[in-house]
């Protein structure tokens, strides 16, 4: 029994230097020597003395046993993994020991349950298989570096000590995920927390469930050269927090290439990718990718902080999500000079690119915002087919094509929030634009410095406009109130009405200001439009040059075609696989 091998525990809690073989050896030992002494000095005096002697050789038991190794399994039988050597001294003193240049600590968990802290790859394997069965948290050591591709199973919980990652293997044949974490149904959760995960995988983590499942990821940093930093799919619940993602692709090399064209064989193009499950995101930031930032498809998300930036297609695209994003920042990638339009009417410049967005919600997303913060894309800052949206002290600034554009959209508000207005500031084309809407409301708003762009830059059905707000082709409602629109290059406020009745739009308390070569505010094609602008306030010489247009100014009049949104419809349609294969073969 002595030369019972050690069994390897990794639970939670406190660094102890103890063996629970060696504690139960000794206390089996221990009782058997008082029943022993109890039985045959009972009644004797001495009996305390004998007692003390039991322990004393117990004692000695126990340094026996931890020179020889010696160990249990959770059932309490004896194993022998060790072959019988013996294991080198803690030659530091500080609770670790060397074993084959391992370092393990000996953390203690539920239950007073003691085991080791892995530290490669075999080990790593091995706990996490055991530990569906025992309940014990998997812990990677600090500073230790793995390399291997790993499952967690369902319910267990694995997390990364300072330091801690674990890579894809220098074999570039490998395409697992790093981490395959598989959801757990029922009342667990699957938990990975406190890694660095470096990947040239097709997925850096793929989380998967079956019908549903819960999963935890946090305090993560994944850092991908290839595929896609985070994959998910099928969840009940998936909770992400003080996560980053990270692509790899600088500003500059992003701005050098086509991100239409990125190739997840070879470079990292989606950071973090959720398909049909719940979410909640809490301090993620994703950068650095050539396609797009993040992709949610089909879910319910609730999303509190967090940056998205510098990724070449979009920031964040959404399709048949419902989407609660609160305190976001997406940043794009301006090009300087690349803008479709310079600060002339006369001169074009055209981005010879696909179409860019901060962020695209499609597919009829329902789509709630507040404080999100839009900067510095090359073409759309948020734009939305169809659905709904409402926008609580929205922010965009400096975006080549549109601040927002919403196409076919039932229901679409725009508000400021706690006395501030909704932000709308040096972009281009237009502060908002939308076509053929439902229902318009827009309250407590302030567009600026809207410059000269373009729609279908360079062909026949070009559209060039520096429009404050346009609203063309309404089918319901339209409330625009409290509104400063200053300084835009062709109109701030144009309604084409597309031959419906005024009786249906609600003027008040609009402002606007502009210089001379710029009108203020004009409604066509409209019945019923007698004193339509009573509650526009306009400053000359605006009042001046409204009262001289002369047959109308060209709105947009069309929607975008599919094909100028991100591509998603494949991953809505296939799940991940749509993008990359997250079990493709060993």
């Amino acid at each position: 029994e002595a030369r019972a091998g050690e069994d390897l525990i990794v639970t939670t809690g406190r660094t102890k230097s103890a063996r629970r073989g060696s504690s139960a050896a000794s206390r089996g030992f221990l009782d058997r020597s008082d029943r022993a002494g109890q039985h045959e000095f009972a009644g004797q005096a001495a009996e305390v003395g004998m007692m003390q002697r039991g322990i004393g050789i117990g004692l000695a038991c126990l340094a026996a046993v931890w020179v020889l190794r010696c160990g249990v399994n959770l059932d309490g039988s004896l194993q022998d993994v060790g072959g019988g050597d013996t294991a080198a001294p803690d030659a530091g003193g500080d609770g670790h020991r060397e074993t084959d240049g391992t370092l393990a600590d000996l953390p203690e968990g539920p239950d007073g349950l003691v085991g080791l802290t892995v530290c490669n790859q075999g080990d790593l394997e091995t706990a996490l298989r055991d530990a569906q069965a025992t309940g014990a948290e998997v812990v990677v050591g600090a500073g230790c570096v793995i390399e291997g591709t790993f499952t967690v199973p369902a319910g267990v919980s694995l997390r990364g000590e300072a330091g801690a990652v674990l890579a894809t293997p220098a074999d570039e044949r490998v395409r697992r995920p790093v981490l395959t974490v598989q959801a757990a149904e029922g009342t667990g959760t699957t938990s990975v927390v406190g890694l660095t995960i470096r990947s040239s995988s097709n997925y850096g983590v793929a989380v998967r469930g079956a019908s549903g499942g819960q999963a935890q990821l946090k305090d993560l940093v994944v850092e991908a050269t290839r595929g896609v930093g985070v994959g998910a799919e099928n969840l009940d619940a998936l909770e992400l927090t003080n996560v980053a993602l990270d692509g790899g692709h600088t500003a500059g090399e992003l701005r050098r290439s086509d991100p239409s064209s990125a190739d997840p064989a070879s470079e990292a193009t989606h950071g973090l990718v959720i398909v049909r499950g719940d979410a909640t995101i809490e301090r993620v930031t994703i950068r650095g990718f050539a396609s797009i930032g993040v992709v949610m498809i089909d879910d319910d998300i609730a999303w509190s902080g967090g940056v998205v930036e510098d990724n070449g297609l979009a920031g964040l695209v959404t399709h048949g999500a419902r989407v609660q994003v609160t305190g976001v920042a997406v940043r794009g990638l301006r090009m300087p000079g690349a803008f479709p339009i310079e600060t002339t009417y006369g001169e074009t410049r055209s981005w010879s690119g696909p179409v860019t967005f901060g962020a695209a919600f499609l597919g009829g997303s329902t789509v709630q915002t507040t404080g999100l913060v839009v900067e510095r894309g090359l073409d759309f800052g948020v734009a939305q087919e169809g659905g709904e949206a409402t926008h609580d002290g929205l922010t965009v600034r400096e975006c080549g094509a549109a601040a927002v554009w919403a196409q076919g959209i039932r229901s679409f508000t725009l508000r400021g929030t706690a006395g501030a207005p909704a932000l709308l500031e040096d972009n281009r084309f237009a502060g908002v634009a939308l076509i053929e809407p439902s229902a318009v409301a827009i309250a407590d708003l302030s567009v600026a410095g809207t410059g000269w762009g373009c729609q279908a830059c360079g062909t026949l059905e070009e559209v060039r406009a520096g429009d404050g707000i346009q609203v063309a082709l309404p089918k319901g409602a339209v409330t625009i109130q409290r509104a400063e629109l200053s300084n835009n290059a062709r109109i701030g406020l144009l309604l084409d009405m597309g031959g419906i009745s005024m009786s249906s739009v609600d003027l008040a308390e609009i402002t606007v200001a502009g210089g001379e070569r710029s009108y203020g505010a004009y409604a066509q094609n409209a019945v019923d439009d007698a004193g339509w602008d009573e509650g526009i306030s306009r400053t000359e010489p605006l009042a001046f040059n409204d009262r001289g247009i002369d047959g109308g100014i060209l709105a947009v009049g069309r929607p975008l075609p599919a094909k100028a949104f991100p591509a998603v419809s494949r991953i809505a349609r296939e799940g991940l696989i749509g993008i990359m294969d997250p079990d493709p073969p060993h």
